[in-house]
């Protein structure tokens, strides 16, 4: 395990750049997260969620779940624990995480599908869209390298559930499934 005393960056976190809620600041601190991902270990996720917390928009979010937290989960699987509980959070972008902390694995082929497919289920009725598209983001990108999985996921009842809210990102996903390749028009 890599020492905090060896790697400052873990701890002096760019609080310079985080602690004012300047937009391009903390995209830039979001991107050193990314860059040092492989520094960060499991007593960093308290870090990671109040980033997480704090972001309050898309364009922050998703990096740090899917490029951050995503290969931290990979990496120690314990971490499902913490997915699990951010699933059934009360706001909407650490669900958001729990969805998208799943997304590097399932889009190389491996990855938990049913862990996912748990998250899905309990979201799927949820009318907030950044909820829908996250859950539209993962299928479509998992169904590249496993189609047939994401067309069974998609069918009856779950397609119904899926058109009472009209999410675009969930319904392209059956596309790429149907014919198990990109870019296949969605027919409504």
């Amino acid at each position: 395990m890599l020492s905090r005393a060896t790697h400052p960056f873990i701890s002096e976190e760019p609080v310079f750049l985080w602690s004012r809620p300047v937009h391009e600041r903390r995209m830039t601190a979001a991107a050193l997260f990314e860059l040092n991902s492989q520094l960060l270990d499991t007593e960093d996720v308290p870090l990671l969620e109040r980033r997480l917390l704090e972001s309050r928009t898309w364009a922050l979010v998703d990096g740090i779940a899917a490029s951050v937290v995503g290969p931290l989960a990979e990496r120690r699987p314990a971490l499902g624990s913490v997915l699990n509980r951010w699933a059934s959070d009360d706001d909407f972008w650490i669900c958001r995480s729990a969805l998208l902390g799943l997304l590097p694995g399932l889009r190389q082929g491996a990855g938990d599908f049913e862990r996912f497919s748990r998250y899905a289920d309990s979201m799927l009725d949820d009318k907030e869209f950044f909820i829908r598209k996250a859950i539209g983001w993962v299928l479509r990108d998992t169904a590249w390298k496993r189609p047939g999985m994401v067309f069974e996921w998609l069918l009856p009842p779950r397609r119904t559930r899926l058109r009472r809210h009209a999410a675009r990102g969930p319904q392209a996903a059956l596309g790429r499934a149907a014919d198990g390749g990109p870019r296949r028009p969605v027919k409504r």
